[in-house]
């Protein structure tokens, strides 16, 4: 299946797959930089962070191959479905960790040490959203992404772009970013 893009140039499903793979890469080392930094420094933002980006690239990892030509034919949904949820999955997970380190920022300054959340519970916290995640996509038939009749044709992207736009607004609102 060949992709068109605007100036004429085409793709397909190899191509495809292969920058899903660097992004996977590229998110996974921005994660493990993370998880660094925090053992560092132990600083819960950059746990959520580094969790956020490692589970992005897993979830970036399992998408390349769901959609790839090799599976395809053994998952309840078909591409057309699977290929946008699939995809926004990952965008949702590290717009959910972003907003939950918001969070537990908060909550932390209103319990001081008792309002910490201990790294075992964020990583496990982590581990069941990104198993449940790769359960349904296996084992749960789809339903059609774009609605080509509403004005905004995939509604599916709201809630990572409401998520990622509260986490901009507790962040820019904390007034770190000002000393920092």
């Amino acid at each position: 299946m060949a992709l068109q893009f605007g100036g004429g140039w085409q793709s397909d499903a190899q191509l495809h797959t292969l920058i899903e793979v660097l992004a996977t890469v590229i998110s996974c080392f921005v994660g493990i930089i993370a998880v660094v930094r925090f053992y560092s420094k132990k600083n819960n933002a950059f746990l959520f962070l580094g969790t956020g980006f490692i589970g992005t690239g897993l979830l970036d990892g399992y998408h390349a191959v769901v959609t790839s030509s090799f599976f395809a034919p053994y998952l309840p949904s078909g591409l057309p479905s699977l290929i946008p949820w699939s995809w926004v999955a990952s965008r949702t997970f590290l717009s959910a960790c972003l907003l939950f380190s918001w969070l537990a920022w908060r909550r932390e300054q209103r319990q001081s040490k008792l309002g910490q959340i201990s790294e075992g519970v964020i990583y496990l916290g982590s581990g069941v959203l990104l198993l449940a995640s790769f359960v349904f996509f296996a084992f749960v038939p789809l339903p059609r992404a774009y609605y080509p009749e509403f004005i905004f044709h995939r509604p599916g992207e709201f809630f990572p772009a409401l998520c990622f736009g509260l986490a901009l607004a507790g962040y820019l609102g904390k007034g770190g970013w000002k000393t920092d």
